[in-house]
């Protein structure tokens, strides 16, 4: 069974799904004292504050551009409606604006590449948002008044979308803007991308609600919140799986061992020849098959967990399970692998250069493009002859190196 759907979709809703949900049970039972009255409109400058100092912090621009931009919207929202101010058409002009300038931007942060906070690339986001306000700021001039109407254009009769006070366009924007962010997170799924999902999705609801100011700050307050626990979550991911395989990695590995119970066994798994593999073929294949033996490690049969050990060098955990149980999902995941089909890239994408790294020379290149990708696995359980977990990974080893001097492409127990 292909249990990645699920993962994803749990990914996916941890921690954000989590955390919008608890501000709507906390709306919909109103358990919030009175008090809360005078500190929920200065709760979310808090959050933004909190998560633009954190993300300065651990250099992440994203999330620092969005918690401004939330600032921003968020204070211009206080000031003009939220505030409980006489509406005009200036104030529906705000609404319509940043309902739709809200869902573009996150999902403009969600698709940049990760730049850091240097001074460049600090100066040009800050001209673009400085830009978004100097164009809601002139739509509010009544001699501009036609080009304001665009915002609150009506493509189908008002009586469908009765439950939402957003303009048609902006409605638009946020479905198209909700797609593209799930989408975003179904290719790379990590902790940041889901934020912004779901931040998205508590700006929706905060927007919807603003003629309830209270209810409006504490969405704006989860969304704020859901980016600032994505940003720890995304150090945890950083800190624990591995950038190119998505498998957990050396330190999880270490983690998982001391919650092992009495019976458990370990599998290390290398990939075969894969040093002559790099210098034939180059390093960006190399990296190549490494992400395709991470991907069948990570569906693994038997109840087997997988992690990057180092190098072309992986590690299975069986909890619970002795060697001689575990034999045939790794003899099924040697197979799996074996049979994978592989393709290097053409010589055309590699060009020879002097600064290029692990690049193949002309006379290495492959007459083929197809290649087939094997492993050697070593298995072994904790025993009394092996009750500490470094015996069992040192006894796994040496099972391991058996396979490789009777031939690779085997497992040895």
């Amino acid at each position: 069974m292909n249990t990645r759907p699920l993962s994803l979709l749990y990914l996916l809703a941890m921690p954000g799904g989590l955390l919008l949900a608890a501000s709507a049970l906390i709306v919909r039972f109103s358990v919030l004292p009175a008090s809360a009255s005078s500190v929920l409109p200065w709760l979310p400058y808090a959050v933004f504050a909190a998560s633009a100092l954190l993300s300065w912090r651990f250099n992440k621009s994203r999330l620092l551009w969005a918690a401004i931009v939330l600032t921003l919207v968020y204070g211009a929202l206080s000031l003009y409606i939220l505030s409980g101010s006489e509406s005009t058409s200036a104030t529906g002009t705000i609404f319509a604006a940043v309902a739709l300038l809200v869902p573009m931007n996150l999902v403009g942060f969600s698709l940049m590449e990760e730049r850091g906070t240097t001074m460049p690339v600090g100066l040009l986001w800050s001209g673009l948002i400085f830009g978004q306000l100097i164009v809601v700021a002139a739509l509010c001039r009544p001699e501009l008044g036609v080009a304001a109407a665009y915002l609150q254009r009506a493509f189908i009769p008002r009586q469908f979308l009765q439950w939402t006070r957003f303009p048609q366009p902006a409605l638009v924007v946020f479905v198209v803007a909700s797609i593209v962010l799930v989408v975003r997170f179904c290719f790379r799924p990590k902790p940041l991308e889901g934020g912004f999902f779901w931040a998205l999705i508590s700006l929706f609801i905060a927007l919807n609600g603003v003629a309830a100011p209270q209810t409006a700050s504490l969405y704006f307050s989860t969304a704020g919140l859901i980016l600032l626990v994505s940003l720890v979550e995304m150090s945890y991911h950083m800190a624990f799986r591995d950038e190119l395989t998505g498998l957990p990695g050396r330190r999880a590995f270490n983690e998982a061992a001391l919650k092992l119970g009495d019976e458990y066994s370990v599998a290390m798994v290398d990939v075969d020849h894969f040093k002559k593999f790099n210098d034939t073929y180059g390093h960006d294949c190399g990296d190549q098959v490494l992400r395709m033996v991470g991907s069948k490690l990570e569906n693994v049969s038997g109840g087997g967990r997988a992690f990057r050990y180092g190098g072309e060098e992986f590690a299975v955990i069986f909890s619970d399970q002795a060697a001689d149980d575990v034999i045939d999902h790794l003899e099924q995941l040697r197979h799996d692998i074996e049979t994978a089909e592989f393709v290097v890239r053409g010589p055309e994408r590699r060009k020879k250069t002097s600064s290029s790294r692990g690049k193949a020379s002309k006379s290495k290149q492959p007459k083929r493009n197809g290649v087939q990708i094997t492993v050697s696995i070593g298995v072994a359980d904790r025993d009394r002859r092996r009750p500490d977990f470094d015996k069992v990974i040192r006894a796994a080893d040496k099972a391991l190196y058996r396979a490789k001097e009777a031939g690779r492409n085997r497992v040895e127990a």
